[in-house]
């Protein structure tokens, strides 16, 4: 049995911050995302995933864990209000890999797509108005925790492929699509080394290496992140078909 890389996000000092724009993003109504975790059940009632921060707030882009252990995808205009505001249906299960994966087209109410696993979880999207998401933003970006770095908030348990694209969409509710993330049996499907696979081109940023350099973005765009604190080594997600995702990448890169 293959597993992905994964890194143990300890809930009390350890996330990664990056202080500067993301290099290729751009204010844009598209929005796609995936996220592989494993959330420990010794969790807070709530924690981040993902933040930007304003300085004074959040903005940008978020990724919540509620009080109920269902997921919130956020995203917001450049004066940080809400643009895009969806809640899974269902509630994710604990000490259990599971992968969210979200696409939305802000033009168009009938291209917006949010699953967890194998199901779709987006009948409760609460916000969704026809105007650009701030991506591009200057300010602080956390991944694993809040905008204030609030150790109440701090993410606890695993994370392993982290792939995160505005500016772009896919229909995840043609079962092809969602193949290239997750298998019909709920394991891994490797996007490719630099995340290409999934829409036909790189994302913003990728995090899919092992805890030492999981904070090394593997896309062109080296959207590298700084850690905090001390990841330490996790036992990702089983991967579809059996191959060692970094075998494949020496292999594609040889």
């Amino acid at each position: 049995m293959a597993l992905a890389n994964a890194s143990i996000f300890d809930g009390s000092v350890d996330f990664l911050r990056r202080t500067t724009a993301f290099t290729g993003a751009a204010l844009s109504k598209l929005y796609t995302g995936v996220v592989w975790f494993k959330h420990s059940s010794s969790a807070e009632t709530f924690e981040r995933i993902f933040s930007g921060d304003t300085g004074s707030a959040e903005g940008g882009a978020l990724l919540n864990m509620e009080a109920d252990d269902k997921l919130r995808v956020i995203g917001k205009n450049t004066s940080h209000s809400n643009v895009l505001a969806v809640t899974s249906d269902t509630a994710h299960t604990k000490d259990v890999w599971n992968v969210a994966y979200w696409s939305d087209d802000l033009t168009d109410s009938g291209k917006r797509h949010f699953y967890l696993n194998n199901t779709a979880v987006d009948a409760s999207y609460t916000t969704y108005l026809d105007q650009d998401m701030n991506f591009n933003a200057s300010f602080n970006w956390q991944l694993g925790t809040n905008w204030a770095e609030s150790t109440s908030l701090h993410f606890t348990g695993e994370l392993s492929h982290f792939w995160w694209g505005p500016g772009q969409y896919i229909d995840f509710s043609v079962e092809a699509n969602r193949r290239k993330v997750v298998s019909s049996t709920g394991k891994l499907v490797d996007m490719g080394p630099k995340g290409a696979l999934l829409t036909g081109s790189q994302p913003i940023f990728f995090l899919r290496n092992a805890f030492g350099t999981y904070q090394e973005d593997v896309t062109d765009n080296a959207n590298d992140w700084t850690e905090v604190g001390a990841l330490t080594e996790g036992t990702g997600p089983e991967i579809a078909g059996g191959v060692p995702i970094m075998r494949r990448r020496r292999a594609e890169a040889a």
